[in-house]
């Protein structure tokens, strides 16, 4: 196994032996290990954390104010019992050496935050939590597991490839610093096409499946599909999603964008950030035979928003595919830079 020795006392009862030393293999029970993950994502996740602006305490803290939620949609189906799922090594004196995660994210589970302290990497630790992570996935009923690595780790996307993992997709993640962001834009929407508030009707629902369906890479759906449900809602999300804005602590709006008040050609989202250690998010989908025509509205139409809206002065996040080189050229000339490139891995189990 690379190097590390399976102890298996009972089947909840794991431990490896590396060096003599032994390191117990758990779930993470995110409420009791908050403080020591706080301190071992701080170490190991410091460049990402310095180059996003964000802290993993609000991502903890995020995820903590979900639970309840979760829990209780859990009853009517079961995947969302395991949104936030997780496993760890931790060694004699209770350290956490090792962790990633694992969860039910709808029609996908979602591999992620693969972690090793700097002293313990290259000893199979990774490798044996990841596969740890699969399996668990597949006995709670998983089709496919993604995660996100990063392109200069290469390590890490040649450990997926051998676990079968493909790589089926490219993103690039932008920031625009805090601050950056001081006047107004002169802002006005390009002719024959309208900007709206979205209303939450069916026919926009439809119209948004159908656009990023559009706009979705033949390669990557044939891997990983358009989800209808994200649009078009089954009747439990509709029952819950009252209940569910109780837990959600930011505010957020969305715009669609028609071309001659007929044909949806944009989708626009803005996440304000609630907290100075948090982000803001701003998400866009665009018809590419329309993104040169509305892609510099888009972004100054957002950072005015950000001005008149936003509680805090934060840094603001957007992700692009690594294909959208006219987004990708704009975003630039508007102030946005590039602080990640990643790879997007799936593996599909039979």
């Amino acid at each position: 196994m690379g190097g590390i020795k399976l102890i298996q006392k009972n089947e909840e009862d794991i431990s490896v032996k590396i060096d003599n030393e032994e390191l117990k293999l758990r779930a993470i029970k995110l409420k009791e290990d908050y403080e020591n993950l706080i301190t071992f994502y701080d170490q190991i996740f410091e460049k990402e954390l310095v180059a996003k602006g964000g802290s993993v305490k609000a991502l903890l803290d995020e995820q903590l104010s979900f639970m309840p939620f979760f829990k209780f949609i859990g009853l009517f189906s079961k995947g969302f019992r395991h949104t936030f799922d997780g496993f760890l090594f931790e060694n004699g004196d209770k350290e956490i050496i090792s962790t990633v995660n694992v969860g039910y994210a709808g029609n996908f589970w979602e591999v992620a935050m693969v972690a090793t302290h700097p002293e313990y990497r290259k000893k199979g630790l990774a490798k044996k939590l990841v596969q740890t992570s699969l399996e668990h996935a597949k006995n709670h009923g998983a089709k496919m597991c993604v995660l996100e690595v990063l392109e200069e780790n290469i390590p890490a996307y040649q450990l997926y490839k051998k676990l079968g993992f493909v790589h089926f997709d490219s993103n690039l993640k932008m920031k625009l610093e805090k601050g950056e962001i001081k006047d107004k834009e002169i802002v006005k929407i390009p002719s024959k096409y309208t900007l709206k508030s979205r209303k939450n009707t069916k026919q926009e629902n439809i119209a948004m499946y159908n656009l990023e369906k559009k706009v979705t890479p033949d390669d990557v759906q044939t891997f990983l599909p358009v989800n209808k449900i994200k649009y078009i809602k089954p009747f439990l999300i509709k029952l819950v999603r009252p209940i569910a804005r109780l837990f959600i602590k930011k505010r957020s709006k969305r715009w669609l964008i028609y071309h001659d008040d007929e044909e949806l050609v944009a989708i626009l989202y803005i996440l304000l950030g609630n907290s100075k250690d948090d982000c803001h998010t701003i998400d866009f989908i665009i018809d590419p035979d329309h993104c040169q025509n509305i892609n510099q509205f888009i972004i100054n139409f957002s950072k005015n928003y950000l001005i008149e809206h936003a509680e805090f002065e934060l840094n603001t996040l957007i992700t692009i595919k690594k294909s959208e080189k006219h987004l990708r050229e704009a975003l630039l000339n508007s102030g946005f830079s590039v602080f990640e490139s990643y790879q997007i891995m799936g593996i599909k189990f039979e």
